[in-house]
């Protein structure tokens, strides 16, 4: 896990939109 220096909102929405690129691969 890479821990993120900008905001927490940054952090979330970069966290989301991995895991929608990681569950698309997947399936």
């Amino acid at each position: 896990m890479k821990w993120f220096t900008g905001s927490i909102n940054e952090a979330v929405a970069a966290s989301k939109s991995r895991m929608a690129v990681f569950v698309v691969y997947v399936a």
